[in-house]
C-alpha cells in the first residue's frame, strides 16, 4: 500500500516536473549564485515557481539560505525562492 502511495506522489512530481520545464526557456546560475529559470513570456510566475519549489523540496529538505530565480522572459517580474545550499546539489 505504502509503496503504491509513493509511486503515486513521485509520478505527481514527475507531471509537475515536466510540466514546469515546458515553460523554460533557459536557466542558468546569476552574478550572486542563484539558479535562474528564463520562463516564456506569459507564463504565471506565482504559480510556476510554487511548481518548482514542490519539486526541488522534494528532493531534499527545505531551507533559506539559496536562492532560486524564476522570472519572464523580458526580466520584468521575477519570484525568488529560497533553499538549503545542499537541495541543488542533488539536481
Amino acid at each position: 500500500m505504502e509503496n503504491s502511495k509513493q509511486k503515486a506522489k513521485t509520478k505527481k512530481l514527475e507531471e509537475i516536473h515536466e510540466r514546469f520545464l515546458g515553460a523554460v526557456v533557459e536557466s542558468y546560475y546569476g552574478e550572486n549564485g542563484e539558479l535562474v529559470y528564463i520562463l516564456k513570456q506569459e507564463t504565471d510566475l506565482e504559480e510556476y515557481a510554487g511548481m518548482i519549489k514542490t519539486v526541488l523540496s522534494s528532493k531534499v529538505g527545505l531551507d533559506l539560505t539559496q536562492v532560486v530565480r524564476v522570472t519572464n522572459q523580458d526580466q520584468s517580474h521575477y519570484v525568488n525562492i529560497a533553499f538549503f545550499p545542499n537541495e541543488l546539489e542533488n539536481l
